[in-house]
């Protein structure tokens, strides 16, 4: 456990350095509530169940525009992460992802 702390610590100070020192707020998918890939972030845009989407700024336009339009449609924010790797580790993943959404809270 202290070595996971360490490591996070660690990679958002990295990630502010990269970033010349903005915060960049890809800890709020560290939540279990969350989407990775275009396709179920679509799903998720086309439900209404997005919060907040992630786009990177790698990934292809082409790709990302339904995305984006659907954002738009809907009004939902969208923030850009620099690297694919960055969005896919933020989203605990060991790949690279475009997208990732952020899921509204169910109401019980």
């Amino acid at each position: 456990m202290f070595i996971d702390t360490i490591y996070i610590r660690c990679y958002y100070t990295l990630v502010r350095l990269c970033t010349g020192g903005a915060g960049v707020s890809l800890s709020e998918l560290s939540s279990s509530e969350r989407v990775a890939g275009i396709s179920a972030v679509m799903r998720s845009l086309k439900a209404c169940r997005a919060e907040k989407v992630f786009l990177s700024k790698e990934a292809d336009i082409k790709l990302l525009s339904e995305i984006i339009k659907a954002a738009d449609e809907t009004n939902v924010p969208i923030e850009w992460a620099e690297e694919s790797q960055q969005l896919g580790r933020a989203c605990a993943i060991q790949r690279k992802t475009a997208a990732a959404a952020l899921l509204k809270k169910k109401k019980y």
